[in-house]
Protein backbone atom coordinates (compact mmCIF):
# COMPACT_ATOMS: atom_id res chain seq x y z
CA UNK A 1 0.00 0.00 0.00
CA UNK A 2 1.30 3.61 -0.70
CA UNK A 3 -0.15 7.01 0.07
CA UNK A 4 1.51 9.88 -1.03
CA UNK A 5 1.04 12.67 1.78
CA UNK A 6 3.00 15.89 1.56
CA UNK A 7 4.84 17.58 -1.12
CA UNK A 8 8.59 19.42 -0.95
CA UNK A 9 6.67 22.94 -2.34
CA UNK A 10 6.91 26.17 -0.92
CA UNK A 11 3.81 27.48 0.20
CA UNK A 12 2.93 31.42 -0.92
CA UNK A 13 -0.02 31.68 0.90
CA UNK A 14 -2.40 29.76 2.66
CA UNK A 15 -4.36 27.08 0.80
CA UNK A 16 -7.82 27.91 2.66
CA UNK A 17 -9.73 26.84 -0.62
CA UNK A 18 -8.63 23.20 -0.64
CA UNK A 19 -8.71 22.76 3.58
CA UNK A 20 -12.39 24.23 3.01
CA UNK A 21 -13.72 21.58 0.08
CA UNK A 22 -11.80 19.09 2.11
CA UNK A 23 -13.94 19.71 5.06
CA UNK A 24 -17.10 20.31 3.60
CA UNK A 25 -16.58 16.86 1.15
CA UNK A 26 -16.08 14.71 4.44
CA UNK A 27 -19.32 16.82 6.28
CA UNK A 28 -21.12 15.18 2.94
CA UNK A 29 -19.79 12.12 2.32
CA UNK A 30 -20.06 10.70 6.40
CA UNK A 31 -23.44 12.33 6.46
CA UNK A 32 -24.19 10.40 3.31
CA UNK A 33 -22.75 7.08 4.80
CA UNK A 34 -24.73 6.98 8.04
CA UNK A 35 -28.19 8.79 7.14
CA UNK A 36 -31.30 6.32 6.73
CA UNK A 37 -28.52 3.24 6.23
CA UNK A 38 -27.11 4.97 3.08
CA UNK A 39 -29.64 4.89 0.93
CA UNK A 40 -29.12 7.96 -0.43
CA UNK A 41 -26.16 6.58 -2.03
CA UNK A 42 -27.90 3.95 -3.48
CA UNK A 43 -30.97 5.06 -4.93
CA UNK A 44 -31.49 5.30 -8.37
CA UNK A 45 -32.65 8.93 -9.10
CA UNK A 46 -30.24 9.69 -6.50
CA UNK A 47 -28.68 13.66 -6.87
CA UNK A 48 -25.47 12.24 -5.05
CA UNK A 49 -24.94 9.69 -7.84
CA UNK A 50 -23.87 11.08 -11.57
CA UNK A 51 -26.17 8.41 -13.36
CA UNK A 52 -26.27 7.73 -16.99
CA UNK A 53 -30.08 9.06 -18.72
CA UNK A 54 -31.81 11.50 -20.11
CA UNK A 55 -30.70 14.82 -18.47
CA UNK A 56 -27.89 15.44 -16.41
CA UNK A 57 -28.52 18.55 -14.11
CA UNK A 58 -25.56 20.71 -13.12
CA UNK A 59 -26.91 19.84 -9.73
CA UNK A 60 -25.69 15.94 -10.10
CA UNK A 61 -22.15 16.84 -11.20
CA UNK A 62 -21.59 19.15 -8.76
CA UNK A 63 -23.24 16.75 -5.51
CA UNK A 64 -21.25 13.28 -7.10
CA UNK A 65 -18.25 15.06 -6.01
CA UNK A 66 -18.76 15.54 -2.75
CA UNK A 67 -20.28 11.97 -2.34
CA UNK A 68 -18.19 8.59 -1.40
CA UNK A 69 -19.08 5.28 -1.09
CA UNK A 70 -17.40 4.29 1.83
CA UNK A 71 -14.67 5.34 4.44
CA UNK A 72 -11.40 3.98 2.52
CA UNK A 73 -12.91 5.89 -0.57
CA UNK A 74 -12.98 9.17 1.51
CA UNK A 75 -9.64 8.81 2.86
CA UNK A 76 -7.88 8.16 -0.20
CA UNK A 77 -9.20 10.92 -1.86
CA UNK A 78 -8.42 13.33 1.01
CA UNK A 79 -5.38 12.33 1.26
CA UNK A 80 -4.26 12.63 -2.09
CA UNK A 81 -6.20 16.01 -2.02
CA UNK A 82 -4.50 17.38 1.06
CA UNK A 83 -1.21 16.39 -0.40
CA UNK A 84 -1.16 17.70 -4.10
CA UNK A 85 -4.51 20.51 -3.73
CA UNK A 86 -1.99 22.91 -1.27
CA UNK A 87 0.66 23.15 -3.64
CA UNK A 88 -1.50 24.27 -6.50
CA UNK A 89 -4.10 26.11 -4.20
CA UNK A 90 -1.36 28.27 -2.68
CA UNK A 91 -0.08 29.07 -6.47
CA UNK A 92 -2.72 30.12 -7.97
CA UNK A 93 -4.85 31.06 -5.14
CA UNK A 94 -8.47 30.57 -3.68
CA UNK A 95 -10.70 31.26 -6.11
CA UNK A 96 -8.56 29.72 -9.34
CA UNK A 97 -8.30 26.48 -7.03
CA UNK A 98 -12.20 26.14 -7.00
CA UNK A 99 -12.81 26.66 -11.00
CA UNK A 100 -9.93 24.45 -11.25
CA UNK A 101 -11.46 21.62 -9.12
CA UNK A 102 -14.76 21.79 -10.14
CA UNK A 103 -14.34 22.28 -14.03
CA UNK A 104 -12.03 19.31 -14.13
CA UNK A 105 -14.49 17.17 -12.42
CA UNK A 106 -17.01 18.33 -14.89
CA UNK A 107 -14.28 17.44 -17.40
CA UNK A 108 -14.01 14.04 -16.44
CA UNK A 109 -17.79 13.72 -15.79
CA UNK A 110 -18.16 14.51 -19.82
CA UNK A 111 -15.42 11.65 -20.79
CA UNK A 112 -16.92 9.21 -18.38
CA UNK A 113 -20.55 9.98 -20.05
CA UNK A 114 -18.51 9.92 -22.73
CA UNK A 115 -16.52 6.71 -23.12
CA UNK A 116 -16.93 5.48 -19.74
CA UNK A 117 -19.00 2.60 -18.53
CA UNK A 118 -21.32 1.52 -15.23
CA UNK A 119 -24.38 2.57 -14.19
CA UNK A 120 -23.29 5.68 -11.74
CA UNK A 121 -20.48 7.40 -10.80
CA UNK A 122 -19.45 9.09 -7.50
CA UNK A 123 -16.67 10.69 -5.81
CA UNK A 124 -13.83 13.45 -5.84
CA UNK A 125 -11.36 11.53 -7.63
CA UNK A 126 -12.05 13.15 -10.92
CA UNK A 127 -11.54 16.76 -9.64
CA UNK A 128 -8.12 15.82 -7.65
CA UNK A 129 -6.61 14.18 -11.07
CA UNK A 130 -7.47 17.75 -12.31
CA UNK A 131 -5.49 19.08 -9.89
CA UNK A 132 -2.59 16.45 -10.15
CA UNK A 133 -2.21 17.41 -14.17
CA UNK A 134 -1.57 20.66 -12.96
CA UNK A 135 0.50 19.68 -9.98
CA UNK A 136 3.03 17.91 -12.65
CA UNK A 137 3.02 20.76 -14.90
CA UNK A 138 3.72 23.37 -12.12
CA UNK A 139 6.30 21.11 -10.07
CA UNK A 140 7.09 17.52 -11.98
CA UNK A 141 11.14 17.89 -10.17
CA UNK A 142 9.75 18.38 -6.71
CA UNK A 143 9.71 15.50 -4.38
CA UNK A 144 6.39 13.89 -3.26
CA UNK A 145 6.59 11.81 0.69
CA UNK A 146 4.92 8.47 0.03
CA UNK A 147 3.93 6.22 3.17
CA UNK A 148 4.15 3.05 2.30
CA UNK A 149 2.34 -0.66 4.11
CA UNK A 150 3.48 -4.21 3.64
CA UNK A 151 2.00 -6.35 6.43
CA UNK A 152 4.57 -5.44 9.14
CA UNK A 153 6.67 -3.56 7.41
CA UNK A 154 6.42 0.34 7.38
CA UNK A 155 7.85 3.90 6.22
CA UNK A 156 8.28 6.45 3.63
CA UNK A 157 10.51 7.45 0.82
CA UNK A 158 10.48 10.34 -1.37
CA UNK A 159 10.66 10.71 -5.19
CA UNK A 160 10.09 13.04 -7.91
CA UNK A 161 6.76 13.88 -8.44
CA UNK A 162 6.79 13.30 -12.09
CA UNK A 163 7.49 9.27 -11.56
CA UNK A 164 4.24 9.39 -8.93
CA UNK A 165 1.77 10.84 -11.18
CA UNK A 166 3.20 8.80 -13.72
CA UNK A 167 2.79 5.49 -12.07
CA UNK A 168 -1.33 6.30 -10.91
CA UNK A 169 -1.69 7.60 -14.93
CA UNK A 170 -0.17 4.29 -16.03
CA UNK A 171 -2.36 2.26 -13.50
CA UNK A 172 -5.53 3.98 -14.79
CA UNK A 173 -4.42 2.96 -18.22
CA UNK A 174 -3.89 -0.46 -17.29
CA UNK A 175 -7.36 -0.79 -15.61
CA UNK A 176 -8.98 0.83 -18.76
CA UNK A 177 -7.44 -1.56 -20.62
CA UNK A 178 -8.55 -4.61 -18.49
CA UNK A 179 -12.09 -3.24 -18.39
CA UNK A 180 -11.88 -2.76 -14.97
CA UNK A 181 -15.35 -0.93 -14.36
CA UNK A 182 -15.02 -0.78 -10.46
CA UNK A 183 -12.98 2.82 -10.83
CA UNK A 184 -14.11 5.49 -13.40
CA UNK A 185 -10.91 5.19 -14.66
CA UNK A 186 -12.01 7.20 -18.11
CA UNK A 187 -13.00 10.18 -15.64
CA UNK A 188 -9.45 10.09 -14.48
CA UNK A 189 -7.72 10.61 -17.10
CA UNK A 190 -10.13 12.72 -18.73
CA UNK A 191 -9.31 15.50 -15.94
CA UNK A 192 -5.92 15.01 -15.01
CA UNK A 193 -5.92 15.71 -19.04
CA UNK A 194 -8.12 18.76 -18.67
CA UNK A 195 -5.93 19.87 -15.84
CA UNK A 196 -2.71 19.44 -17.51
CA UNK A 197 -3.57 21.27 -20.76
CA UNK A 198 -5.12 24.08 -19.00
CA UNK A 199 -1.86 24.89 -16.47
CA UNK A 200 -0.07 24.63 -19.39
CA UNK A 201 -1.76 27.53 -21.20
CA UNK A 202 -1.23 29.29 -18.32
CA UNK A 203 2.31 29.01 -18.17
CA UNK A 204 2.71 28.91 -21.31
CA UNK A 205 1.10 32.75 -21.75
CA UNK A 206 3.14 33.53 -18.49
CA UNK A 207 -0.18 34.27 -16.42
CA UNK A 208 1.55 31.82 -14.09
CA UNK A 209 5.36 30.79 -13.44
CA UNK A 210 6.20 27.14 -12.79
CA UNK A 211 8.03 26.76 -9.98
CA UNK A 212 10.25 23.85 -10.17
CA UNK A 213 12.28 22.59 -7.87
Amino acid sequence: MFFPFTVDVPMERWPIANWAIIGVTIVVSLWLMLADGGSRLVDEGSVFLLHRGEGHALLQHVLSIFAHADGAHLAGNMVFLFCFGNAINAKIGNIGFVALYFVSGFAGDGAWLAFGDGWATLGASGSIMGVVGAYVVMYPLNDVSIFYWFVYWFGSFSVSGFWVVGAYIAFDVWRLSAGDTGVAATAHLGSFGFGFVVMSALVLTGLVRAGLA
